[in-house]
């Protein structure tokens, strides 16, 4: 799991200090992991890497965690964090990503699933979609947007019948095993993030047919992305307004949905956004100035010996590549990618300045 090194420990190590920190934007990048699609083994294609440099181009401090490992208690207690440590001056975007599984004995209870988590127990493990939602209105951001990327999986049916089942749970606590059922998406609990004020989002669900069709989950995230490289901003005035993007996601994703003839069943977009907030500006100056610190960066940990001449030209080359893919708006190869990642980690990270180096080195040796 990535560190979660961007909003929280900034934030927190600042009120350690006793000081006050000038206004920032932060987007913090959950995503979910990796579980078998309904009747389909494979790993859908994910757009979490490019998002954290999209969001990256445009002056965010970007936190990014992976599923893999991650429970229910370390993701709320991170957004409970989040809440805490902003304040009304600062700008913040949640996107999760992963699946979404409905619980059949409960109303309106779709449960967002990480990675490695048992259907068997959604109520002790699953994250309620309703939960995400109220934690988030709690962050004191004046700009804040929530967005929700998910394979809607299905409804959870248990072996045993109700009655059994809720015996087996008092007296045993164990769970009886848990297959997945075909269901309507999840409309009500969607629908009720657009009834709660104040709560900026944007959230997608795609069912297993339509995400095996466009060959992809994350189609919102993706499309995201490209509203923030530049294809969002409809009148060219170099501003991508929260209302610009969101008109950008419904004609992509229906534009997306017409290509497979989807159903309307298949997909299901709600939103509900300010529409004087600019989310990113024009050009690519950012991404160059984010380029530069990290070439300073790495020029003072070359001087100072903690890193070799080879490390800093591996990184060098790796942010050149950045560079272009950021500006021609294309993804990284995977090798690039992965490297890219390694880069970004060590420079944006916690912890002193030679540790960071130091590992750095021994990371791109060991694996370059």
């Amino acid at each position: 799991m990535r560190v979660f090194f961007a909003a929280i420990v900034f934030l927190g190590a600042a009120q350690l200090a006793g000081t006050q920190e000038a206004p920032g934007r932060y987007a913090v990048i959950i995503d979910g992991g990796s579980v078998p699609l309904y009747r389909e083994q494979v790993r859908p294609e994910t757009p979490t890497g490019s998002l954290v440099d999209a969001f990256s181009a445009q002056g965010y401090r970007v936190s990014w965690i992976e599923g893999k490992g991650l429970t229910r208690a370390e993701t709320l207690r991170q957004l409970y964090q989040l809440a805490t440590d902003l304040d009304e001056r600062d700008a913040v975007v949640l996107y999760c990503s992963g699946y979404a599984v409905r619980h059949p004995l409960r109303q309106g209870g779709a449960y967002w699933i990480l990675e490695g988590v048992s259907f068997a127990a959604l109520e002790t493990n699953g994250i309620p979609i309703e939960e995400v939602a109220e934690v988030f209105q709690k962050v004191r951001a004046k700009e804040k947007l929530l967005l929700f990327d998910f394979l809607f999986l299905g409804d959870a049916a248990y072996a045993a019948d109700k009655d059994a089942k809720m015996q087996m749970q008092r007296q045993m606590r164990s769970y009886p095993e848990v297959t997945l059922e075909r269901g309507s998406l999840p409309l009500t609990e969607l629908a009720a993030l657009g009834e709660r004020e104040s709560l900026n989002h944007a959230a997608l669900a795609l069912s297993p047919d339509a995400a095996s069709k466009l060959g992809q989950s994350g189609l919102l995230g993706a499309a995201v992305r490209s509203a923030m490289a530049g294809e969002g901003d409809r009148n060219s005035n170099g501003e991508l307004q929260a209302i610009e993007m969101v008109d950008y996601l419904r004609e992509s994703i229906g534009r997306r949905a017409a290509e497979v003839s989807l159903s309307p069943s298949d997909f299901q977009l709600t939103t509900r956004v300010p529409e004087d907030w600019v989310l990113a500006g024009s050009g690519h100056s950012v991404g160059r100035e984010r380029r530069s610190r990290y070439l300073a960066t790495l020029r003072e940990w070359r001087d100072r010996n903690w890193i070799s001449v080879g490390t800093e030209l591996t990184a060098r080359s790796v942010l050149d590549e950045w560079i272009r893919s950021v500006e021609a708006n294309t993804s990284l190869d995977p090798k690039a990618q992965e490297l890219w990642d390694l880069l970004q980690k060590h420079m944006e990270g916690s912890g002193n300045d030679v540790d960071r180096a130091r590992s750095l080195e021994a990371q791109i040796r060991k694996r370059y």
